[in-house]
């Protein structure tokens, strides 16, 4: 996977980015662009829990994620 070549600071940036993207695409009503950032911030959460470097900042991380889950609101159908 594409994202397991990126240095640890790559990802987290990675993640910075997708989030701010996401609270953004919430804010514009643009579920679809809500959901593809949730899903990318969930494979950067995943592969900076693997680094041993990256220990320290799990914790907001996760906090940050959970967040992020519970503003999700999946459209009504």
């Amino acid at each position: 996977e594409e994202i397991s070549r990126y240095d640890s600071e790559q990802v987290l940036r990675l993640y910075g980015e997708s989030e701010t993207t996401y609270y953004e695409a919430l804010a514009a009503g643009d579920d679809e662009k809500a959901r593809i950032m949730l899903d990318q911030m969930y494979l950067a959460r995943q592969e900076l829990g693997r680094r041993d470097d990256m220990d320290r900042h799990m914790p907001a991380i996760d906090d940050h994620f959970q967040h992020a889950v519970d503003a999700y609101q999946p459209p009504r159908r």
